[in-house]
């Protein structure tokens, strides 16, 4: 009896096989498998924030992505999706292109002209820090397992050109601070809404949950650097309470020290719910305490809801969408309460970021939720996210 394999690729050719299959197939039927990656480049002196992701989901034959530029709180977006099927090997997408230069070095991100919206690039990010791993993510709900994937972080700045409503701004190296991310595995929130899971951007009433994750880079006074990735989340609800910290300090080589515990003491928008800035605590092995400043930077920045995280105007990552689509959307003011309400909270902010413990300082891309009730923070009730 003849054994069926999967369709041979380019990728076969390269000697990097782990498992009996070709590189068209993955370890799982499961279709919410998914391999993503995900970067931003936000300039310092706030003329623009950019962000971009790409998402292939192999059991769902679709490959997706996105592209936006702000300037100040005025976004544009473009996202397009595509038939994955035949061209299983390309990491492009409609007017999209990837490309690694270099690998955990450099890569290449072009968004082509469109008649969606007035948005291109084309910009090169370079590493400029060790990558993080995060810990192995997995969730259950029910009886199914729903997440297990993994991912690594890299800070990079950003050089190229970027064009926005028909004005251009070209960004040099240390100009721009951001980061790129890899990850895959099996991802919840993919393909359409479900019966199950009706409303990916809210949370039961009366659930209190409160998310931080920021990758860092600072300098000391002698010049030298360090990273710190800051990573916690915790909810509690009438079903139970759990916390998950990850938060670590990295060390000139490639060792780590893991924070125990993530203490919150950032300050948020009571309208829209955007962080303005505070301090994160992290307390470490031996009980003592390293606080953290964070001051926001700049008002340019992007939110991922736009580019279908938790969903936007019915749509969704992974998503079968025909043999290739390209849309576009424009937001007036990613400040307005109202409109947050739809693009939701997830939103890469720069921030500065001082380390009190060392004196250093240096520049961190800030992401947050928060959702339910917190008086001591003059939030009311509120299930959004």
């Amino acid at each position: 009896m003849e054994v069926p394999v999967g369709p041979l690729s380019d990728a076969d050719e390269m000697f990097c096989h782990q498992t009996q299959e070709m590189f068209a197939n993955v370890g799982t039927s499961d279709p919410a498998w998914t391999e993503r990656a995900y970067g931003c480049a936000i300039a310092k002196d706030d003329r623009f924030a950019l962000h971009w992701g790409i998402g292939k989901y192999t059991n769902r034959n679709v490959m997706d992505g996105f592209a936006g530029i702000s300037v100040g709180r005025r976004q544009r977006n473009v996202r397009f999706s595509r038939r994955l099927a035949p061209d299983t090997s390309s990491l492009s997408v409609g007017p999209f292109h990837y490309q690694v230069i270099e690998p955990l070095r450099t890569t290449r991100v072009v968004l082509e002209e469109t008649s969606q919206q007035p948005i291109s690039f084309d910009i090169t990010q370079r590493v400029i820090a060790r990558p993080w791993i995060e810990d192995r993510s997995t969730v259950v709900r029910g009886y199914r397992r729903v997440q297990d994937e993994v991912r690594y972080v890299l800070c990079a700045e950003a050089s190229g050109w970027i064009a926005f409503e028909g004005d251009r701004f070209d960004i040099d190296g240390a100009e721009a601070f951001g980061f790129r991310d890899h990850s895959w595995g099996i991802k919840q929130n993919t393909g359409a809404a479900s019966p199950e899971v009706p409303d990916r951007a809210s949370m039961p009433p009366g659930t209190q949950y409160r998310m931080v994750w920021a990758p860092c880079v600072l300098q000391r006074a002698d010049g030298s650097s360090y990273r710190v990735h800051l990573f916690s989340w915790e909810v509690r609800s009438a079903r139970g309470s759990q916390i998950v910290n990850e938060s670590k300090i990295f060390g000139d080589a490639d060792d780590s020290i893991h924070a125990q515990q993530t203490i919150f003491d950032l300050h948020f928008d009571p309208y829209n719910r955007e962080p303005i800035g505070g301090r994160i605590i992290l307390v470490m092995a031996d009980g003592s305490t390293r606080p953290f400043e964070i001051e926001i930077a700049c008002q340019s920045r992007v939110c991922l809801g736009a580019g279908l995280y938790h969903g936007y105007e019915g749509h969704y990552h992974g998503e079968a969408r025909g043999r290739l689509n390209v849309e576009g959307a424009m937001i007036d003011s990613t400040a307005d309460p109202a409109t947050c309400r739809s693009i939701h909270q997830l939103r890469d902010i720069l921030v500065r970021i001082r380390d009190v413990a060392t004196g250093a300082d240096g520049w961190g891309i800030l992401n947050t939720e928060i959702v339910g009730a917190w008086p001591d923070l003059g939030l009311a009730d509120a299930n959004w996210r």
